[in-house]
């Protein structure tokens, strides 16, 4: 899409973050007339606010962006304590991934649920976030990652990373003993690793309990959510999502290290520090949840705008910075087509020539469907506010044109 934009209408770029790394891209795409809107994923689950504002904001990101979209007062008071003279550039809107938890959606949601449980039955669902220890790349990639950020840039740095990985290591080798001992026949555990993460160590693990231990990486994880009776997690973001649709969620957590852990998703979920306390949640699971709902939704409210009569992309399109609108033979342009065939003549060239990464980011970022986003957009219009009259296009290599 970056490649693109130097020729594409100007618009409003949507990014993702506000590492320093990003300013230079921010910087080139401005220059081609395009306005900067920013929110970042990794916003809501931090590793504490001390580490966010050092490793994931910079005031010359920052310097970059026309408006800043946040996920709750916590996100953005973090992000102004960075630079305070940016603070009119910060808006809390959410973010649009829980637009997909509203009420009106739930029949979309429960609909997808339903398939799931008749396929698999009853079944915990293990969200894997151990992509750092048991990385797609190996573990040399996760430090090398971690240099070229800029994270390890002092003794002090890489003393702090080594031992963050070394926990996730322990973390997951603890849940890798655990399962076997909760997974039935009756009551599976689906395991579903993070996209960075490598599948090989789980599937040996469902190989060894077959019928009871299941690897499954597919679709959108919110029916998975709704589906399963339980969420086993450590410091997993989609415990969030999971506790605000009303799913139980359980953090479990042989060790309690706070420097090195995300609070937030162990916070709002139900902790077993061992063996016997897991096993004893799970024989109760809803009565146990029930009796500390209220005290933990209290304390997600702090972090989520969570407005259940406003969708978080209704405040980004209203927050959004005024651009020229576009005539549509723009987009059918000889020059549009022309980098059309240019373009995915490189991607081709590059997946050959960068065959692991390619491999690796195919993982991660699956290319968008025509048939299926048209799909989705007839089911989900009829239940929301307002009316969607769109035409989708593909542009190439994997990208839609909405317009």
């Amino acid at each position: 899409m970056h490649r693109r934009l130097s020729r594409l209408p100007k618009g409003a770029v949507l990014q993702f973050g506000f590492h320093k790394n990003y300013a230079s891209e921010m910087k080139r795409l401005r220059s081609y007339g395009h306005k900067i809107v920013t929110a970042d994923e990794e916003g809501l689950v931090t590793l504490n606010s001390e580490h966010y504002k050092r490793y994931r904001v910079s005031a010359e990101t920052l310097e970059q962006c026309d408006r800043c979209f946040c996920w709750g007062e916590v996100h953005a008071q973090m992000i102004q304590e960075v630079d305070d003279s940016f603070k009119n550039k910060l808006h809390i809107t959410s973010n649009p991934r829980m637009d997909l938890l509203m009420p009106e959606l739930c029949d979309l949601i429960e609909r997808e649920a339903v398939e799931l449980r008749k396929e698999y039955g009853r079944f915990l669902l293990l969200n894997g976030n151990f992509g750092s220890f048991n990385h797609a790349m190996g573990i040399d990639y996760t430090w090398k990652s971690i240099e070229s950020k800029g994270w390890a840039s002092t003794p002090k740095d890489k003393e702090f990373h080594h031992k963050r990985v070394e926990l996730q290591g322990r973390f997951f080798k603890s849940f890798y003993s655990i399962l076997p001992k909760i997974a039935t026949e009756e009551r599976k555990v689906i395991v579903r690793p993070h996209p960075s993460e490598s599948l090989i160590p789980w599937e040996e693990l469902s190989k060894a309990h077959p019928g009871k231990i299941i690897v499954v990486r597919k679709g959108n994880i919110i029916p998975w959510l709704k589906a399963a009776e339980a969420i086993l997690h450590n410091g997993c973001t989609t415990a969030v999502e999971a506790f605000l649709l009303g799913r139980p969620v359980v953090s479990y957590r042989p060790e309690i290290v706070p420097e090195l852990e995300s609070e937030l998703p162990n916070l709002i979920s139900m902790q077993a520090r061992n063996e016997a306390e897991l096993l004893s949640l799970l024989e109760n699971i809803l009565d146990q949840d029930s009796k500390t709902r209220k005290q933990r939704t209290d304390y997600a409210k702090k972090f989520v705008d969570m407005n259940d009569t406003t969708y978080s992309c209704d405040k980004i399109v209203n927050a959004l910075p005024n651009v020229t609108e576009h005539a549509e033979g723009k987009f059918k342009s000889l020059s549009c087509w022309k980098d059309k065939v240019v373009i995915e003549l490189k991607d081709l060239i590059g997946n050959f020539v960068y065959r692991q990464s390619s491999a690796y980011l195919g993982l991660k970022c699956g290319k968008l469907d025509l048939k299926k986003t048209n799909d989705l957009i007839n089911e989900y219009t009829p239940r929301i506010k307002f009316k969607i009259d769109a035409k989708v296009v593909s542009i190439g290599n994997g990208l839609l044109l909405m317009r």
